[in-house]
């Protein structure tokens, strides 16, 4: 797959990475591993993960996948954010909530609503930041992490005294090689303008109803991961292209039939590469078919530049409030 040589740093992750925010929640730890052996044998070479993610779990799984790949990928973890303690009750809930999904997969956003309410977030006081580091490093199974990022932090959480020297001394130390922000868009805005010694890496939502790109000063001069470039936007976009009408008009105006399957999906995603095109775009997936058509979509041009812009301008206006 197409690489990217990642500003301010010395990495050269591919321009399409995978998360495991999906990971050791709603499936079991074989299936988890699977979906990170898929994207790697696809082409993807960055991994993205969280203390938070999988009730706490998702970077074992990460971990035992590194233990076969480390020399060939990077990896990314976060701070800040904490799972609830693990324990048997817990352990019984997620049985539970897998076979609900495995059951009716439309329970999946009440589900990841709830496990959301199990986080607690704020937590970058320096000793609670180091004892979360040493526990990745231990979850993941190595001595370093590439990318270290401050999980949904505020512009006042970084007011923490000691946080920064923290960051830092990781770095001198060789447990991180990078550190960075991992929050909302008007929060990277805020940070970027204000505390931009806490960002040179910053990753956020970015989807063509958006505009947080424009908040970074220089791209070449911060590294950006990008997420979230479908999942506030396919489902109000698919309706849309419900009407007859509409959905040709687009499709005579791309020259691309709008009514294939797949076709908006690829365009959103195809957008979001284009306009990070020296960062890294970060998706998650729990279906392997959807994971390598990804990674080909990262690796060719199947859509022009003009297609795609004309595609962003339109679903953009669709979908604005006055749209």
């Amino acid at each position: 797959m197409r690489t990217v040589e990642l500003p301010r740093t010395e990495l050269n992750p591919s321009r399409l990475a995978f998360g495991s925010a999906l990971l050791m929640a709603r499936l079991g730890r074989r299936e988890s591993v699977r979906l990170l052996e898929a994207a790697h044998e696809a082409g993807i070479t960055h991994f993205d993960t969280a203390r938070a993610y999988g009730y706490g779990e998702a970077e074992s799984a990460v971990g035992e996948f590194l233990a076969r790949h480390r020399e060939s990928v990077t990896v990314a973890t976060k701070l800040g954010m904490v799972p609830p303690r693990r324990s048997r009750s817990l352990g019984l809930a997620k049985t539970v909530a897998r076979a609900a999904v495995r059951r009716a997969p439309a329970a999946r956003r009440l589900l990841r609503r709830g496990a959301a309410t199990m986080v607690g977030s704020g937590h970058f006081d320096p000793a609670e930041a180091r004892s979360s580091l040493e526990t990745s490093l231990r979850e993941l199974a190595v001595e370093t992490v590439d990318l270290l990022l401050l999980h949904e932090c505020r512009p006042a959480d970084l007011e923490t005294e000691g946080l920064f020297d923290f960051l830092q001394s990781s770095v001198q130390a060789g447990k991180v090689r990078h550190f960075g922000i991992a929050t909302d868009p008007h929060s990277t805005a805020v940070i970027l303008d204000q505390q931009a010694r806490f960002a040179p890496v910053a990753q956020f939502e970015h989807n063509v109803r958006d505009d947080t790109l424009a908040a970074v000063p220089d791209p070449n001069r911060t590294a950006v991961i990008t997420h979230s470039a479908l999942r506030e936007v396919i489902g109000p976009l698919t309706a849309l292209l419900r009407d007859p009408a509409l959905r040709a008009s687009w499709s005579r105006e791309l020259d691309l039939d709008l009514g294939r399957p797949g076709v908006p999906g690829r365009l959103l995603l195809a957008y979001a590469l284009e306009s990070n095109a020296t960062g890294v775009v970060l998706f998650a997936s729990t279906d392997e078919a959807t994971i390598r058509a990804n990674a080909a979509l990262a690796d060719r041009d199947e859509f022009s530049s003009e297609q795609i812009q004309s595609f962003a301008r339109l679903a953009r206006g669709a979908l604005s409030p006055a749209g």
